[in-house]
């Protein structure tokens, strides 16, 4: 049975009102939740204030398995356990997103990337509840590029295959460990990760150079660290945190005649 829980518990950001929500443990759960809102570890998104109506699960189908030399993992498995988990096995292909605040169903509808990997590097193959029934796509047709895919609102990423490489564990472990030193560089806080995206210079660096480092409204600022991810103080609003992309994507426009293209997904009605 839904209760109504404020969705701001659920999300990296700590942002967002209140919503009917479910919690489901399986990918054979989650293909009975047609037009439902899924969230798994709330990074990437922004909830308005006023929450959600309908329906919101909350994703924690992690099974998994390996074999053949391939990855079956369910939607609501952490993409960082499971290059911990892979990497400690001697398999490698997902070190990239180790300690990456996401799971596979977000980082797939996303194709999340870092440090010179991407989600469609490795992906074979996604199953997607779509129209209210199961269909299994292959990578190539999953319509990825940068920072996105083909995937809509109203798909649910159910579960996906993902293709692993025989490698020493150790040389595994090593890259995971030079991860983690460039992943505590990052700014720490509430926030939702680096929210533009760009395919020259960083959002991060137009945004600096602009000089809004430390630029705040309400309780949300540009993180002194890296101007690329806004930090919740902690109580800033969705409304406060738009206030503020709306002033710095005037003002890097302004200044450099540059479109910042939001990364963070907007959820409910703002």
């Amino acid at each position: 049975m839904s209760n109504l829980i404020t969705l701001a518990n659920f999300t990296t950001l700590g942002i967002g009102g209140e919503a009917l929500v479910d919690v489901v443990y399986s990918a054979c759960e989650l293909s009975k939740c047609s037009d439902s809102i899924v969230l798994g570890m709330g990074s990437n998104v922004l909830i308005s204030d006023k929450g959600v109506n309908g329906r919101v699960i909350i994703n924690r189908a992690n099974g998994f398995k390996i074999e053949n030399g391939a990855l079956y993992a369910e939607s609501g498995c952490s993409m960082s356990y499971l290059a911990k988990h892979c990497s400690s096995l001697g398999f490698s292909g997902l070190e990239w997103s180790y300690m990456l605040p996401a799971t596979v169903g977000g980082a797939i509808v996303m194709n999340a990337g870092a440090f010179g990997g991407q989600v469609s590097d490795s992906l074979l193959k996604v199953g997607v509840l779509r129209r209210g029934k199961i269909e299994e796509i292959e990578a190539k047709d999953c319509g990825f590029s940068y920072r996105t895919s083909g995937f809509s609102r109203e798909d649910i990423i159910l579960y996906a295959y993902f293709s692993l490489k025989r490698e020493d564990s150790k040389l595994c472990n090593k890259r995971l460990e030079e991860i983690k030193t460039r992943r505590n560089t990052q700014p720490k806080g509430k926030s939702a990760g680096c929210i533009y995206k760009t395919e020259d210079k960083s959002a991060g660096w137009y945004i600096e150079q602009s000089g809004l480092k430390n630029k705040r409204v309400g309780d949300i600022y540009v993180s002194p660290i890296h101007a690329g991810f806004f930090i919740n103080a902690g109580r800033g609003s969705a409304k406060d945190m738009l206030k503020l992309m709306d002033y710095v994507e005037k003002s890097v426009e302004d200044k450099f005649n540059k479109r910042l293209i939001r990364e963070i997904k907007l959820i409910g009605e703002f």
